[in-house]
């Protein structure tokens, strides 16, 4: 049973992690066309920004350490990361990408749907 229950726990992240990332995909799609302060209405103050071929890309993250066992590796914590990034010309926000896995992007996906609206 100790074997079975992170199991269970994973399997719930997994179907969690689906609804997260469709909700992090739909809502940074309705910020593209709008000026860049939205964002940081949305998501705070970024974490870095580069000016790039006349454009600035802004990164937005969110890092967390969970603490268990992992039967995997023997490792006793797992990182956790998400990171956001927007592609803005003109003041503009014209595209987006974002990278990560499901306890991070999880917590980020709820923080920007909660805000967007």
């Amino acid at each position: 049973m100790k074997v079975l229950a992170p199991l269970l726990l994973l399997l719930c992240g997994c179907a969690t992690y689906g609804a997260s990332q469709a909700s992090l995909e739909s809502n940074l799609r309705a910020l593209i066309g709008q000026p860049v302060a939205r964002a940081y209405d949305v998501l705070g103050l970024p974490r870095g920004k580069i000016e790039v071929d006349g454009g600035t890309v802004y990164t937005w993250s969110e890092e967390n350490v969970i603490s268990g066992y992992d039967v995997l590796d023997g490792d006793e914590t797992t990182p956790l990361s998400c990171s956001v990034r927007l592609m803005v010309e003109t003041g503009v926000i014209r595209r987006y990408t974002w990278t990560g896995n499901a306890g991070a992007c999880d917590v980020m996906a709820k923080a920007i749907a909660a805000r967007i609206r």
